[in-house]
């Protein structure tokens, strides 16, 4: 994979098929607007956004959102992806992700989050809070560390699996989704 392998260039596009386009929209501590200078390796998280006709998915992986003294370059990218059908919550819904500019940007359907027991106390309630407050469906894969008011969100307790059907249409658990 060597000879394959190269750098990810901010506004890439992949077209896998005329309606499925996966484009970066951050990627080590750029984003289409500007580059900053990054004092920590979850500034340099890569932001995808996968699109299938109405579906929309985000995912960022450790990116900042302005807490902790970070960056928000969540919201940056949060403006260019625009309204999501999912989220994936970035850095397992640490209190350095997930502020509530961002989350009014993209206005997820539904929200993911990937969290197991930690020492780090994620997910942060405050991230759960700006999520249910929109009336983004949660789903995590386990409660994590924190003691936080889980009433309006689902505990897998394992994988979470979603299917999307034509793009207009995703399916999480037994709930069906319609997408406009």
């Amino acid at each position: 994979f060597e000879d394959i392998r190269r750098e990810i260039t901010l506004d890439e596009n992949f077209y896998l098929e005329q309606d499925f386009r996966i484009s970066i929209l951050s990627s080590n501590c750029k984003t289409k607007p500007q580059a900053f200078v990054c004092k920590d390796e979850n500034s340099r998280s890569i932001g995808v956004l996968i699109q299938f006709n109405l579906f929309k998915f985000l995912t960022m992986g450790d990116l900042t959102g302005g807490g902790e003294n970070t960056l928000d370059l969540e919201s940056i990218v949060g403006a260019m992806a625009g309204k999501v059908s999912l989220f994936k919550v970035s850095h397992h819904g640490s209190s350095s992700s997930s502020n509530m500019d961002f989350i009014n940007l993209i206005n997820p359907i539904a929200s993911l989050i990937s969290v197991g027991e930690n020492n780090y106390g994620h997910p942060n309630c405050g991230v759960i809070d700006n999520l249910a407050s929109i009336n983004s469906d949660i789903y995590l894969t386990s409660k994590g560390s924190e003691n936080c008011d889980f009433s309006k969100s689902t505990i897998v307790n394992d994988n979470i699996e979603i299917y999307v059907l034509d793009g207009k249409r995703m399916i999480i658990g037994d709930k069906v989704y319609i997408l406009e």
